[in-house]
């Protein structure tokens, strides 16, 4: 590859191979670098169908092919698998033994009402599992509005998002829109750097495009980083909490357990969790511009082992 200096993912898939997680490279200017091999493994569980978009047309209804759309298998532990779908609305994804949810998404639209919005599997090895389908729509209602600093400077490249709903990424102006459905959503806003006032909670009818809804950031923010892993392996859709004093800021690591916090100097209690785990803390102390990097949470399985006979009341009864 010729690439421009920066942080990169090289990551390689082939149909029928387990998919290994990405490996992580900075790429210094000038720089030329060998990147390990990647080695894929045989005899992986194949699951495939389509996405459809529900489209109505003078009051009749009816699917088409959705193309583009991202469908994620994402285990308890371990690196989450997407595929896009082909012009056809098809997809297939290759997943080593595990159990997965099954999700889609795609920008501006969501699940049609009334339809399945995941599917939760478990696979063994090389097993192939069809049938998969989702059906969306797309979103009849928008939000918008400005990003900027006290000044009135805009801030590009903001990150404005309601979670499981949509996200946008602020313009060279600060403009920013977000296409939902309609209903009642909490739209936070991040950029590196800059620390984030709180969520906003608004409304929207169907059809209803509603402007105005501006936030102001503040520059000379602290950063927290770093990333969530269980027994080695990342672990995605982790909820990260971050508390000084009232102050509660946060966010959700990304499909490879990383995470990112902008938030004013102060002393912070960070948390990780997430359903089916043992949460994590742990203190970070950040300044002004100063960045904490590299900070490894580490959560545990909440399982337990269940044991004890069957009887028939008096006798042990064997392959019960």
């Amino acid at each position: 590859f010729t690439l421009s200096s920066g942080n990169w993912s090289i990551a390689a898939a082939k149909d029928g191979f387990v998919v290994p997680a990405p490996k992580q490279l900075l790429l210094l200017a000038n720089q030329s670098t060998q990147v390990e091999n990647i080695v894929l493994l045989p005899n992986a569980n194949t699951v495939n169908g389509s996405v459809y978009e529900l489209i109505t047309v003078n009051n009749q209804s009816g699917n088409a092919p959705l193309e583009n759309a991202v469908v994620t298998a994402t285990p308890s532990v371990g690196t989450v698998v997407s595929s896009t779908t082909n012009s056809q609305g098809q997809y297939s994804l290759s997943l080593k033994q595990g159990s997965y949810r099954i999700q889609v998404t795609r920008t501006n639209y969501n699940i049609a009402t009334g339809t399945q919005p995941q599917y939760d599997l478990t696979v063994g090895v090389g097993q192939t599992v069809s049938g998969i389908n989702f059906t969306m729509q797309a979103n009849p209602s928008s939000i918008s509005g400005i990003v900027n600093l006290p000044d009135g400077t805009p801030v590009s490249n903001a990150v404005t998002r309601i979670t499981n709903v949509a996200s946008a990424t602020s313009t060279m102006s600060g403009s920013y829109t977000l296409s939902v459905p309609p209903g009642t959503f909490t739209i936070s806003v991040a950029s590196d750097g800059y620390s984030a006032p709180k969520p906003v909670v608004v409304s929207v009818a169907a059809g209803q495009n509603l402007s105005g809804i501006n936030f102001e950031l503040s520059p000379n923010a602290g950063v927290i980083s770093g990333s969530v892993k269980s027994s080695g392996e990342a672990v995605a859709d982790v909820l990260i909490t971050a508390k000084s004093g009232t102050d509660s800021v946060t966010t959700t690591a990304n499909l490879i357990g990383e995470f990112s916090l902008s938030l004013p100097p102060a002393a912070w209690q960070i948390t990780v969790s997430k359903s089916g785990f043992l949460s994590s803390s742990n203190s970070v102390t950040i300044g002004p511009g100063q960045r904490s990097t590299g900070n490894l949470f580490s959560i545990i399985a909440n399982t337990a082992i269940i044991r004890g006979t069957v009887s028939d009341g008096t006798t042990t009864l064997r392959n019960a």
